[in-house]
C-alpha cells in the first residue's frame, strides 16, 4: 500500500508547477551538500578514522561527522586544490594511536603531530604517501620498529621521530629519497649499527642518532661520493667503538660533530682540521688517546670544543687563534705543560674546564681578559705561584674552582669584585694570609687544606688583623667588604673588638664627610642653584674640581650631586667592551644606571666633553637617554642613564619564568620600538650602532624598548676603536661581511636588527650550544626550515598557541621581513626606514603620529 502510494505520488501531477519546484529544491539541496564537502568522501572518512584513534576528542570538536568545512574550520587541517595537504596538531595533548587510514590522505605533504602522547606503532601506510615531504612525530610514545617502506616515499625530505620508544634496527633505505635532508631518530631504543647506505646520500644535511643503543664502528667511506651536504652528525650516547673515521674530514660543510659518551678509541684524526666550517666538536667520555691536533684549536668557526674524560695527552698549543670559542672543555685527560698566555685572546669564552690533568706553571695573567667567562675550573692540576690579581676582572664568573693545586701566597682582594660567584673552591693549596671578606657565604670546605690561612674560624686569628673599612665605591660593585659568614662558627672576641673599632672609625670618617658636604651646600645656597648643577641643567664646576671632579647634567627628571653619585650603593649589571654597568641607588632612593668607562680608551677631556655633549642632547622615546656624565680627578669617566626596571630584552626573553608571558602584541611593540630607535640613529643622527643585540635593547616598566650603547664609539680614541672594530658586533648578531671589513655600516645594523626579530619570533637565542642544531646560527636554521616548507615549526610555541589567523599572518609577514634583513648580501638588505614602513603595514595600530616622535627636548618625568 505504501509502495503504491509512493509511486502514485511520484507520477501524479501537482497543480501550479509544484513538481518542478520540488525537483529544483531537491537538486539545490544535493548540490549544496556536495559543495559543502571540501574534499572527497574518502578523505573525510580517513580524517574521521584518525579522530576515532585519538582519545582527546575535545581538541577535535570541529571535526564533525557530516564532513562539512574540512578545509575551512577543521582544526589542524589545511587543503590545497580540494585535497588535504597538511595535518598539524602539535602540542594538543592527543593520546591513543595514529590510525592506518592516514595513508588514504594521498595528497598529504606535511604531518606535524609532535609533542603529544600518541602511542602505538608508526603506521605502515605512511610509506605509501606519494607527496609526503615532512613527517614530524617526535616527542610522543610511539613503539615498535620504524616501517621499512618509509624510504619508498620519493618526496620525503625530513623525518623526525626523536624522543619516542621505538625499537629494532634502523631500516635499510631510509635515506634513499633523493631530497631527504634531515633524519632525527634520537632518544629512542634502537639497536644495531650505523646504516652504511646513508653515507651514499648526496642530500642529507642533518643526521641525529643520539641516545639509542647503537653499536659497531662508524663507517669510513665518507669520501665515497663527492658530497658536501652534511652539516650535522650526532651519534652521542650510544655504544659505538673503533676509531673516528678520517674520511669525515672531506665533508667540508660539516658544522656539528657530536660523538660523546661512546667507546671510541685511537687518535683524533688530523683530517678533521680540514673542517673549516666546524662550530661544534664534542668527543667527551670516550677512550681517545694521543695528542689533540693543534690546528683544531684554531679552526676559524669553532665555538664549542669538548674532549673531556678521555686519555689524551700533550700541551695546549700557544697558537690559540679561535676567538670564536665559547666553550673549551679539556678536563679528565693526561694533558700537561703550561697554559699559554694567548688564552687571554679567547674573548668570547664562557666556560673553561681544564681540571683533572697535569698542567703546571703559573696561571697566565692574560686570563683576566676573559670578561665573559662564567665557569673557570682548574682543580686537580699542578699550578703554582700566586693567584693573579687579574682574576678579579672576571666579573661574569659564577663558578671558580682552583682546588688541589700548588697555588701560594694570599688570595687577592680583587676577588671581591666577583659578585656573581655562587661556587668557589681553593682548598688544598699552599695559600696563606687573610681570607678576603666575601659577601657570599662560602662553606668552610672551600678553604680547607691551606694551613697558612687566617682570620676566620676555623683558622687562627691573623697576627696583624685589621678589619677593612665598610667603604663603597662604584668601581668594585659591592656593598662594602663584609666578613665571611662561616657556617656554624663565630668570630673570636678580639676579632669582634677590632671589627667594632674599624666600624667606629669608618662611621667617624663618614660623619666628617657629611659635615663637610653640608657646609659646602650651605655656602652654595647663596648662589642660584644647588652644588653641582646649574638652573638650566648646563655644566657647573665644583669648588675643588681637582679633588671632587666635574659632574655635568643634561635634561632629566633627577637632580643629584657628585658626592651623591659617588656614595651610591652599586650592583654590577653587566660588562662590555666599553666598560662596566652598575645599578646605583642614590641617597634619596632613586635608581639610576651608571656606565664606568674602561681606562685608557677614552679621548682627552676637551674632545670627550664635546662628543658627550652631543649624545646628551639626543632624545627619542626608543633611545636610552644619557642624563649626566662625571669626569673624576683620576680620569674616572661615568655616564649616567635611566634605569630600566625590566632589564634587557635578552634576559626577559630567555631567562624569565613561565609565569611571565611575552605575548605577540608585546613582541610587536618591542620590535617596532627597536626599529624606530635604530631608524632615528641612522636617519636623524647619522650614527651607526655597530653592536645592536638583544642585550642592549632595554625594557622599561611598560615594555617600551630603549636602545643603549649607541654613539659610544665617538668617545673612544682611534687606537681603542681599531681594537673594538676588530671584533665588531656581538657573536650571533654579527653581519657576515664584518669578518672581513671590520667596519660596521647601516646594513650591518639592519642584519643585527633582523636577528633580534628572529629571536622574538622563534624564542631561540642566536647561538644555542645545547640544541641539536647548534651547528647553525639562528639565521641559517630559520632559513633551512623555511626552505623545506616547515615554516610553522619556526615560531615560538608560546605565541603560536591560540593565535588567531590574523596574528598568524602577521607572524608570517614579520618572518619574511626578518629574512630579508639577514640576507647574506648587504646590498640586498633594506634601510631601516623601509623596515619601519613594512612593520607599520603589518601592524597599523603601532604607527606613531608625527608629533609623538620626539627628536629633542626634555623628557617628561615618569
Amino acid at each position: 500500500m505504501m509502495a503504491g502510494n509512493e509511486l502514485h505520488l511520484k507520477t501524479r501531477p501537482i497543480p501550479g508547477g509544484a513538481t518542478l519546484f520540488t525537483t529544483l529544491l531537491i537538486a539545490t539541496f544535493v548540490s549544496l551538500s556536495v559543495a559543502q564537502l571540501d574534499v572527497s568522501q574518502v578523505e573525510v572518512d580517513a580524517l574521521l578514522a584518525i579522530k576515532r584513534g585519538f582519545n582527546s576528542l575535545s581538541v577535535l570538536a570541529s571535526w564533525n561527522d557530516s564532513g562539512v568545512g574540512v578545509c575551512s574550520s577543521w582544526v589542524g587541517v589545511r587543503c590545497l586544490n580540494g585535497t588535504v595537504f597538511s595535518l598539524g596538531l602539535p602540542g594538543k595533548g592527543l593520546g591513543g594511536f595514529l590510525a592506518e587510514e592516514i595513508g588514504n590522505l594521498t595528497g598529504l605533504r606535511k604531518i606535524s603531530l609532535h609533542d603529544n602522547a600518541i602511542g602505538g606503532s608508526v603506521p605502515w601506510s605512511l610509506g605509501a604517501l606519494p607527496a609526503l615531504r615532512g613527517l614530524a612525530l617526535f616527542s610522543n610514545q610511539l613503539t615498535g620498529s620504524i616501517p621499512q617502506n618509509l624510504g619508498n616515499s620519493s618526496s620525503l625530505q625530513q623525518l623526525d621521530l626523536k624522543d619516542n620508544l621505538l625499537t629494532g634496527p634502523i631500516p635499510i633505505g631510509l635515506a634513499l629519497p633523493p631530497r631527504m635532508n634531515l633524519i632525527d631518530l634520537s632518544g629512542n631504543r634502537l639497536w644495531g649499527g650505523f646504516p652504511y647506505d646513508w653515507i651514499q646520500s648526496s642530500s642529507l644535511e642533518s643526521v641525529n642518532l643520539a641516545r639509542n643503543f647503537l653499536s659497531g664502528t662508524l663507517p669510513d667511506q665518507w669520501n665515497a661520493i663527492n658530497s658536501s651536504a652534511l652539516r650535522t652528525l650526532d651519534v652521542s650516547d650510544n655504544y659505538f667503538s673503533g676509531s673516528i673515521p678520517p674520511t669525515l674530514g672531506v665533508r667540508s660543510n660539516l658544522t656539528t660533530f657530536r660523538a660523546r659518551n661512546n667507546q671510541l678509541s685511537g687518535n683524533i684524526p688530523d683530517e678533521l682540521v680540514q673542517l673549516n666550517q666546524l662550530k661544534v666538536l664534542d668527543l667527551a667520555n670516550n677512550s681517545l688517546t694521543g695528542d689533540v691536533p693543534s690546528s683544531l684549536y684554531t679552526l676559524p668557526s669553532i665555538t664549542y670544543f669538548n674532549v673531556e674524560r678521555n686519555s689524551l695527552q700533550g700541551p695546549i698549543p700557544p697558537s690559540l687563534g679561535a676567538a670564536t670559542l665559547t666553550t673549551l672543555h679539556l678536563s679528565s685527560n693526561n694533558l700537561s705543560g703550561s697554559v699559554p698566555e694567548q688564552i687571554g685572546g679567547l674573548s668570547n669564552l664562557i666556560s673553561l674546564n681544564i681540571s683533572n690533568n697535569s698542567f703546571s706553571g703559573s696561571l697566565p695573567r692574560g686570563i683576566g681578559n676573559l670578561t665573559l667567562l662564567q665557569y673557570l675550573l682548574l682543580a686537580n692540576n699542578s699550578f703554582e705561584g700566586d693567584v693573579p690579581e687579574e682574576v678579579g676582572n672576571l666579573t661574569s664568573l659564577r663558578a671558580l674552582d682552583m682546588s688541589r693545586n700548588n697555588f701560594s701566597g694570599p688570595l687577592p682582594m680583587s676577588l671581591l669584585q666577583l659578585t656573581k660567584l655562587t661556587s668557589f673552591n681553593v682548598s688544598y693549596n699552599n695559600l696563606s694570609g687573610a681570607i678576603p671578606p666575601f659577601p657570599q657565604a662560602f662553606d668552610d670546605s672551600a678553604f680547607l687544606g691551606n694551613p697558612g690561612f687566617c682570620g676566620v674560624s676555623p683558622f687562627p686569628l691573623c697576627p696583624d688583623f685589621t678589619a677593612p673599612s665598610p667603604s663603597l665605591s662604584p668601581a668594585n660593585g659591592t656593598r662594602g667588604l663584609i666578613p665571611v659568614s662561616s657556617k656554624g662558627h663565630r668570630l673570636s672576641t678580639v676579632a669582634i673588638v677590632f671589627i667594632a673599632l674599624g666600624a667606629a672609625l669608618a662611621l667617624l670618617l663618614l660623619l666628617c664627610l657629611c659635615f663637610f658636604v653640608v657646609v659646602r651646600r650651605s655656602d652654595d645656597k647663596k648662589g642660584s642653584a644647588p652644588m653641582g648643577f646649574s638652573s638650566k641643567g648646563m655644566e657647573s664646576s665644583m669648588d675643588s674640581e681637582e679633588m671632587v671632579g666635574k659632574l655635568v647634567h643634561f635634561d632629566g627628571p633627577l637632580a643629584f650631586s657628585a658626592d651623591h653619585l659617588l656614595c651610591a650603593t652599586a650592583e654590577v649589571l653587566g660588562k662590555s667592551a666599553y666598560g662596566t654597568v652598575y645599578k646605583a641607588t642614590l641617597e634619596d632612593g632613586n635608581i639610576i644606571a651608571v656606565k664606568r668607562l674602561r681606562e685608557g680608551i677614552v679621548k682627552g677631556q676637551k674632545e670627550f666633553e664635546s662628543e658627550v655633549g652631543t649624545l646628551g642632547k639626543m632624545r627619542h622615546p626608543n633611545l636610552l637617554a644619557l642624563r649626566a656624565y662625571y669626569w673624576g680627578p683620576k680620569d674616572e669617566k661615568l655616564l649616567v642613564f635611566d634605569y630600566m626596571s625590566c632589564g634587557s630584552l635578552a634576559a626577559f626573553l630567555h631567562a624569565r619564568g613561565p609565569e611571565t608571558p611575552l605575548t605577540w602584541e608585546t613582541r610587536m611593540k618591542v620590535t617596532m620600538g627597536a626599529a624606530k630607535g635604530l631608524g632615528y640613529l641612522h636617519e636623524s643622527q647619522n650614527i651607526i650602532h655597530g653592536n645592536l643585540s638583544a642585550t642592549n635593547i632595554l625594557l622599561d616598566a611598560r615594555m617600551n624598548a630603549k636602545i643603549s650603547d649607541y654613539g659610544l664609539s665617538r668617545l673612544m680614541t682611534p687606537q681603542a676603536m681599531s681594537g673594538l672594530m676588530a671584533t665588531a658586533g656581538t657573536l650571533g648578531y654579527r653581519a657576515p661581511e664584518l669578518a672581513k671589513t671590520k667596519k660596521p655600516t647601516r646594513k650591518s645594523d639592519v642584519y643585527s636588527f633582523g636577528i633580534v626579530l628572529l629571536e622574538l619570533l622563534t624564542g631561540k637565542a642566536p647561538v644555542e650550544q645545547s640544541s641539536s642544531d647548534s651547528g647553525m646560527d639562528l639565521a641559517e636554521w630559520v632559513s633551512s626550515v623555511v626552505k623545506e616548507e616547515w615554516t610553522s615549526e619556526v615560531f615560538d610555541v608560546e605565541i603560536i598557541k591560540g593565535a588567531s589567523p590574523h596574528q598568524e599572518e602577521e607572524m608570517m609577514n614579520c618572518l619574511q621581513l626578518a629574512l630579508v634583513c639577514v640576507n647574506t648580501s648587504a646590498t640586498s638588505r633594506p634601510e631601516m626606514e623601509d623596515v619601519i614602513r613594512q612593520l607599520e603595514e603589518i601592524r597599523p595600530d603601532l604607527r606613531s603620529s608625527p608629533e609623538s616622535e620626539l627628536t629633542s627636548g626634555p623628557d617628561t618625568k615618569r
